[in-house]
């Protein structure tokens, strides 16, 4: 018995420490997608094809399209029915602009010091950093808003 009474302090204290470092590993900087580059070529109707390869990987990733003004897609993506991100792609001749809008269950924090260096960088005692805009949410954000891009620069530049 008083072995156990021993362990449980340890194991709660265990835990209060190792909980932080659990969730520095699961949050990131808000990566920002400006410019980015879909059709590699100019064309009159660059805008157009940008947009019908945005929409043709919107399907192929699992991707919705919430609405479409023809010039900005509202894009909402839910995994296993648990986490849900909602972006803005707006669509600028042959190149885009991702906007983070809202999400549910990715970590998302907005006006966040870092402590714990999850910025990236060297993390300095004593010394907090802010990151991109203070905005951090989980990796796979970054992920699958590069992966949808990808896909749709690859479409997009194949049927050239």
């Amino acid at each position: 018995m008083s072995r156990i009474v021993r362990i449980i302090p340890t194991a709660l204290l265990l835990l209060v420490l190792v909980t932080p470092l659990a969730q520095a590993a699961n949050i990131a900087p808000i990566k920002t997608f400006k410019d980015v580059i879909i059709l590699k070529q100019d064309a009159p109707d660059a805008a157009q094809k940008t947009h019908d390869a945005l929409v043709n990987a919107t399907e192929k990733e699992k991707w919705e399209i919430v609405s479409d003004d023809g010039n900005t897609l509202r894009l909402k993506r839910i995994v296993r029915k648990k986490h849900t991100v909602v972006v803005d792609v707006h669509i600028r001749g042959k190149a885009v602009d991702v906007d983070y809008v809202s999400s549910e269950n990715m970590h998302y924090q907005k006006d966040v010091q870092d402590t714990r260096g999850v910025c990236g960088g060297e993390r300095i005692p004593g010394l907090t950093a802010r990151c991109a805009d203070g905005e951090v949410i989980h990796p796979n954000y970054g992920a699958w808003v590069s992966r949808l891009l990808r896909i749709a620069s690859r479409a997009a530049n194949s049927a050239n």
